[in-house]
């Protein structure tokens, strides 16, 4: 499954879709808008593997892109997934075209969006374990004997986001600033750090420098996350001397790939 969503409303405009799509897009999603017409929907080159149908408006509208939405996830092999937002009523108009067992989740207004994006979080993470990469044992879900990880970031979603699916895999403890990643690892030593490059007060660079200068920390691995990747930022970076860096607008499978790699290398801590 990857990180897309086709979200279906009849105002794709409003400004409560909006605010949802932004919030849904900042946890690293890839979304599409649609109103309710499942000719267009139809057409689309890649159907997305995740349905949000937002039924606020006039639910008549919905029933042909329900019945369409029902069929794609009906359809053999199909790992489709439909989350439906709405009142009272208008998800039990859903029910007339949309068989209620194929419902992932269901919202209802007010929604909250952090709801939703948890939600995305789970299912994709769940998906990713469950299908191991598909069938070939050569792909399955590794163990590393509960490894553990400490991700530092000062943006609260981005925090929640890598943990929700860091923590299908490893143990994993979160810090919203560098000085906090520092005190928590004089307490407690982890696996691995994933750093944010860029932090307010305490910048990745010198969160990395202070553990580098203190025996009880210096051997601690660190790999810097950065939404930059221009050739001033890398050089900056490789000049620092980490374990690595990971791109942040990487698909959660990329990233968790990246890190099961590092866990695998021959130099990685055992």
């Amino acid at each position: 499954m990857d990180n897309s969503v086709l979200y279906v409303c009849e105002s794709p405009q409003s400004f409560l879709v909006t605010a949802i799509v932004n919030k849904i897009r900042a946890a690293k999603y890839e979304v599409t808008l649609a109103t309710p017409n499942s000719n267009y929907i139809a057409s689309l080159n890649k159907l997305p593997d995740i349905f949000i149908v937002d039924l606020g408006g006039e639910e008549s509208l919905f029933a042909g892109t329900l019945k369409y939405i029902n069929k794609c996830i009906t359809a053999e092999n199909s790992k489709k997934i439909l989350y439906i937002i709405g009142s009272e009523e208008e998800i039990k108009f859903s029910r007339h075209y949309v068989q209620e067992e194929l419902v992932s989740t269901t919202f209802r207004r007010p929604v909250n969006i952090t709801d939703i994006i948890s939600q995305l979080n789970m299912q994709c993470a769940r998906k990713f374990e469950d299908d191991g990469l598909n069938s070939d044992p050569r792909h399955a879900p590794r163990s590393f004997g509960k490894k553990s990880l400490l991700i530092v970031d000062d943006n609260p979603e981005t925090l929640h986001t890598l943990k929700t699916w860091f923590s299908q895999r490893y143990d994993t403890f979160i810090a919203n600033s560098g000085m906090n990643a520092v005190s928590f690892l004089k307490e407690r030593k982890v696996d691995l750090v994933l750093l944010d490059y860029e932090m307010p007060v305490l910048l990745g660079i010198d969160v990395l420098q202070v553990l580098k200068s203190d025996p009880a920390t210096a051997q601690i691995p660190v790999v810097f996350l950065t939404a930059k990747d221009d050739k001033e930022t890398v050089m900056k970076i490789i000049a620092a001397k980490p374990n690595g860096y990971l791109l942040k607008d990487q698909p959660m499978t990329k990233l968790l790939k990246s890190v099961d790699n590092f866990f695998e290398a021959p130099e990685a801590p055992k």
